[in-house]
């Protein structure tokens, strides 16, 4: 329904993407559903950046491959793996009917049935595809954020890329939050709330119900 009044999906995350996409040679989206903000990203970044998604999610799935095909787009490739701290196997909870991309490896309200879907860290597949470099990641797993961290130290100590984290505080194990946001300040990253053409420092360490952005203190500049 909002894209059919307004044109668009969550405007202030659409420019914030758009904006760190026209600039990025390597982007990431964890979590991609059917496709939008890697199609927003795909349209404002250069013609030789590579798109890597991922989405657990089979008809989801596929309907962004549908939607990458009618945009004519390339450069961009889905993979099937739910992003962890793990390589290896998980329990999906899938929603088919309503909201499906609400499906996560946490338990969501009312889904529909169970999968076992394999898992892969950030780190694993950066060294498998031979990825150097990672300049922007989009992560929205329904409340395995804290797992998706855990499993790409590596890329946060060394491509000091830029993040945009969907908080979901609610679905998180106790201490997971807290965890979540303390690797990322270790790793040297500042956080800050975004609004629709500004970004608010986090004064307070408490994940929001909200996107996040997350810029290494090497990159305020």
């Amino acid at each position: 329904a909002n894209i059919l009044l307004d044109g668009v999906w969550d405007p202030p995350l659409s420019r914030w993407l758009a904006y760190f996409a026209s600039s990025s040679q390597t982007i990431f989206d964890v979590g991609a559903h059917c496709g939008y903000f890697s199609l927003v990203m795909r349209r404002f970044a250069p013609a030789f950046t590579q798109i890597h998604a991922f989405e657990p999610n089979e008809r989801v799935r596929n309907q962004y491959r549908r939607n990458v095909e009618l945009n004519g787009y390339t450069q961009m490739v889905v993979s099937p793996q739910a992003v962890s701290d793990q390589d290896g196997e998980v329990t999906f909870y899938v929603r088919d009917q309503i909201e499906p991309g609400i499906s996560s490896t946490y338990p969501v309200f009312r889904y529909d049935r169970v999968a076992a879907v394999p898992t892969i860290r950030l780190d694993s597949y950066c060294e498998q595809a031979g990825v150097a470099q990672i300049d922007l990641i989009k992560i929205d797993v329904e409340g395995a954020e804290a797992a998706v961290i855990r499993g790409m130290k590596n890329e946060l100590g060394n491509h000091h890329c830029i993040l945009l984290i969907e908080g979901h505080p609610s679905l998180l194990a106790d201490g997971e939050a807290a965890g979540l946001l303390n690797a990322l300040d270790q790793a040297g990253y500042c956080l800050f709330h975004i609004r629709d053409s500004s970004a608010v420092s986090m004064k307070d360490r408490v994940l929001p119900h909200e996107h996040i952005l997350a810029v290494h203190d090497d990159r305020l500049a």
